[in-house]
């Protein structure tokens, strides 16, 4: 018998051995869309992979990962990139790693995968982070995979969550129609969710449907009374024009002239930075100024800085928000001339 096939089987008789076959079937019980079609027949690849999730399970999260960057050299198939990239995410979102969870699921997301969990992950994350192109995008994937696996246990009530997560998704993206017919399925589907109550009532605010809008926000407080008061305000903000997302806010006189001026004496001192790569350093300089010119947004103002030619192209984030949609449109109408030489200026979303 040759050295190689006896080391394959050795790992295979070791695979399935009592031990490590049970927490094998536990990992897949959880994880099987995406760890059962990886390293098919490379039983010492998932003897390695069952003990870094176990190590990853006990909140040996440190050791765990060194295990899976030990076995990168099984990978052979986008299967086995996808399950690799998604156990590194887990360690990733076990250590409460948010950042480095959310890249490491991204990735294992471009690899096609079908387990619903990671595109949740990211488009949850997406949503609340107010990214909702990209929330939009993985709940669909996610859905599409949920609807796929009529085996899942609980799976009803996992896709009623996620069409309710993803209207809300719709909603801030001022895509009405759509969000009522993903409630619509979520309902469907899913007829008893507390938390579509609170979904129901900004959109019905969004619409204008003060009757509605009380109808869902009196649902909520009887089902979810912790989250009552955050919701009835949003909700309040929404139907009095107030709310940034929704209504146009008027920027303070002279701050847009403000936000120039500082601009224009800054100019020099970006080219220095930009000499040395710092380009991230000017990026938070300007948001920091962006803020005084729109205080009433609550989250960070995104900044990003790309060498163009002869000039700098600076993009801003409107997140859907109307009132940075107009904003941006107003700051950019206002750029002095010289400025303009050597900056160019783009909205996206």
């Amino acid at each position: 018998m040759k050295k190689g096939s006896l080391v394959e089987t050795l790992a295979k008789r070791a695979f399935y051995s009592d031990a490590i076959l049970k927490s094998w079937q536990g990992h897949t019980q959880t994880f099987g869309r995406i760890l059962e079609p990886a390293f098919v027949e490379n039983y010492q690849a998932r003897i390695d992979l069952t003990a870094a999730l176990n190590l990853i399970g006990n909140h040996e999260v440190q050791k765990g990962l060194q295990k899976l960057q030990s076995m990168q050299k099984y990978i052979s198939t986008d299967e086995d990139r996808a399950a690799w990239l998604f156990c590194v995410g887990l360690g990733f979102e076990t250590a409460n790693r948010k950042e480095e969870m959310l890249a490491f699921y991204q990735q294992a997301g471009e690899y096609g995968h079908t387990f619903y969990l990671p595109y949740l992950k990211v488009a949850n994350s997406a949503n609340k982070d107010c990214v909702f192109d990209v929330a939009e995008e993985n709940y669909l994937k996610g859905i599409e995979c949920l609807l796929k696996d009529e085996t899942l246990e609980q799976r009803d009530t996992i896709l009623g969550a996620a069409y309710t997560n993803y209207a809300s998704t719709l909603t801030m993206m001022h895509r009405y129609e759509e969000a009522e017919e993903t409630l619509k399925k979520s309902l469907k589907i899913l007829p008893e969710h507390k938390g579509r109550a609170a979904v129901e009532a900004i959109l019905a605010a969004a619409k204008g449907n003060v009757e509605k809008a009380h109808m869902h926000l009196d649902n909520l407080k009887t089902q979810l009374p912790d989250s009552y008061e955050s919701v009835r305000n949003m909700v309040d903000s929404i139907l009095e024009n107030r709310n940034p997302q929704f209504d146009r806010i008027a920027i303070q006189d002279g701050a847009i002239d403000e936000f120039w001026n500082w601009f224009g004496s800054n100019e020099g001192a970006f080219f220095e930075k930009f000499k040395k790569n710092e380009y991230d350093t000017v990026a938070l300089m300007i948001q920091s100024q962006l803020k005084k010119v729109f205080p009433f947004v609550e989250r960070d103002l995104e900044v990003g800085i790309t060498p163009k030619e002869e000039k700098y192209l600076i993009t801003f984030a409107d997140f859907y928000m109307v009132s940075l949609q107009y904003g941006y449109e107003e700051l950019i109408k206002a750029a002095p001339k010289p400025i303009l030489q050597h900056w160019e200026f783009t909205v996206e979303r």
